[in-house]
């Protein structure tokens, strides 16, 4: 295993990035969530951003919303989210992390404070026009996780951005692990082995019975939810050999033939990737 681990450290594929990096903003939680309950106010801002910005009047954002086309709108929303699209996580107390292997692991505000501090109606409507632009430029990554918590995270009214993300989602990726696999457990030994043949084709116990009506339960519902339009896909962490153990009746290949409609289907196997159509 040591030398499989080695391996994939040499490998780096994008997959790989993509878990090492979810799994690090989780670990993140626990920093600024303390903060958040020893007093600090912060601890969802952006911190390179110092700046104070002054309050916007309703009269400045009805003009900006009447008299400025979709384009030139767009412009504004590139300008205040960034010119470039990017790869983000959501995490739970509604926790935003951009992808950028450049710095450290830090939430990120998506919605400027501005835009928060009035109910009169127009700051609702400029508030849904830039979440919508957001949603509709970047990828929103997670990483299944076998209790509610993913599908927690999509549905949930998130109080930052003042909407359900399965609602603007247009391009999800949602990577899904063995149980108790070091992909899926950050506490988990490196040695651990990888258990879908725990759960598939026929639940070796109580416990993997329970893991396996979660995980078919949950990404269901994640279809369900997810609108039609979405760029949706599934990635299952998987060796060949647990592959091979897990087929048959009631086995991993029909569900994921019955999620495949869905949006696309990926097995990430340790030496490569292979995409079901």
């Amino acid at each position: 295993m040591s030398v499989l681990v080695h391996y994939l450290n040499l490998l780096r594929t994008d997959s790989e990035r993509l878990l090492a990096w979810e799994r690090s903003t989780f670990e993140s939680l626990e920093t600024y969530c303390s903060e958040d309950q020893a007093g600090s106010s912060q601890h969802n801002v952006d911190h390179s951003v110092k700046t104070v910005q002054p309050p916007l009047s309703p009269d400045f954002l009805k003009l900006f919303h009447e008299m400025l086309p979709q384009e030139l709108r767009d412009l504004v929303y590139a300008h205040i989210l960034g010119p470039e699209s990017g790869t983000w996580t959501i995490q739970p107390h509604g926790l935003y992390f951009r992808f950028d292997p450049r710095i450290a692991d830090a939430p990120t505000r998506i919605i400027p404070p501005s835009l928060e501090t009035s109910r009169h109606p127009i700051f609702s409507t400029v508030h849904r026009e830039l979440v919508t632009y957001f949603f509709s430029k970047n990828t929103v990554v997670l990483r299944y996780r076998y209790d509610s918590t993913t599908l927690e995270i999509l549905t949930r009214l998130c109080k930052h951005i003042g909407c359900r993300p399965n609602q603007y989602i247009k391009r999800l990726h949602i990577f899904v692990c063995p149980p108790e696999s070091p992909e899926d457990d950050m506490y988990c030994d490196l040695d651990a082995e990888f258990e879908w043949h725990h759960i598939f084709p026929r639940p070796k116990n109580a416990r993997s019975l329970a893991q396996r009506r979660q995980l078919e339960t949950d990404l269901h519902e994640i279809c369900l939810h997810i609108s039609k339009d979405c760029d949706t896909e599934f990635t299952f962490v998987i060796s060949e050999q647990e592959w091979k153990a897990s087929l048959g009746p009631n086995g991993m290949d029909e569900l994921l033939c019955s999620i495949k409609d869905t949006g696309r289907v990926r097995l990430f196997w340790y030496d490569w990737e292979k995409v079901i159509a």
